[in-house]
């Protein structure tokens, strides 16, 4: 059953992808900035958490952050691509 919906979301995004092209594109790197901003914002106030849990929440915020600078990779590299910059 997840596999069935990844597949499903796999289709919309590329659907988008070719309705909406630049925009989409667009969005989707504003979207991803917003978010690794706000995840270093909220890695940066942990000050008042126990050792213990600021470790593991720096970790996961880490994972997040590599996570997602993962997919801002591809998406740039999508794009230039598409668009033969590269």
């Amino acid at each position: 059953m997840i596999v069935e919906l990844f597949k499903g979301v796999r289709w919309l995004d590329t659907k988008l992808h070719r309705i909406f092209g630049y925009a989409y594109n667009a969005v989707l790197g504003m979207g991803l900035t917003i978010e690794i901003i706000k995840h270093v914002r909220e890695a940066g106030e942990l000050h008042d958490a126990g050792i213990i849990r600021s470790a593991l929440a720096i970790a996961l915020f880490a994972v997040l952050l590599l996570h997602q600078l993962s997919e801002f990779a591809e998406h740039v590299e999508r794009r230039f691509r598409k668009s033969g910059a590269s």
